[in-house]
């Protein structure tokens, strides 16, 4: 999340994750937040789309987008020009979870966890990313933002981020800027913030 991303809700920039055992994904990401109390806020988000997914961890709710599954979600102090790792590790059987971390300070915010359906397996080997516009309140005034997608990792593995699509009923007002970084990519909106 770069500098230049405003500090207001609206935005969510996500990647999607699907297993071996399902036809069905998750997702996982940031979204900024307004300023509180003198600090800078994020929201990590982590859910799952998978019909039978439960949930007894306090940060998530049944039901995912209006539909099956579970939704975990949970606002933090994050400073705006930080990069921020978001893990989906395999913690049981069945079981993930759902941690954002602050690669700048070591700061871990622990998002979500729950439980697939027996048999979901291991995370598959590709899938999407998105930026979703929402709650906006007229498409040429969307918040500005300036963000960088990493390459995924599973630690011995890496791979590559290519554009990511944008999502929502303002998709392709704003001048979307898209740049190869690295292994990912650095995307930019430029609308008024």
């Amino acid at each position: 999340m770069n500098t230049g991303t405003a500090h207001v809700s609206g935005t969510y920039f996500a990647m999607q994750y699907g297993f071996t055992g399902q036809s069905d994904i998750g997702y996982a990401g940031l979204q900024p937040r307004p300023d509180a109390n003198g600090h800078q806020r994020l929201r990590g988000v982590f859910s799952s789309f998978i019909s039978g997914t439960t949930s007894t961890h306090a940060n998530c709710s049944d039901g995912a987008d209006g539909g099956a599954g579970v939704s975990c979600g949970v606002d933090f102090d994050a400073v705006y020009g930080h990069t921020f790792r978001v893990e989906i590790a395999l913690v049981g059987t069945d079981t993930w979870s759902g941690t954002v971390v602050d690669t700048n300070n070591g700061q871990r915010i622990p998002v979500g966890t729950y439980k697939l359906p027996a048999g979901s397996g291991n995370l598959k080997a590709s899938q999407a990313g998105f930026i979703e516009y929402y709650n906006v309140p007229s498409c040429d005034q969307q918040p500005r933002y300036d963000v960088t997608f990493g390459g995924p990792s599973s630690g011995s593995l890496s791979g590559t981020t290519k554009w990511v699509k944008e999502y929502g009923e303002c998709a392709g007002y704003g001048s979307t800027q898209v740049t190869t970084v690295g292994a990912g990519v650095h995307v930019t909106r430029g609308s008024a913030g």
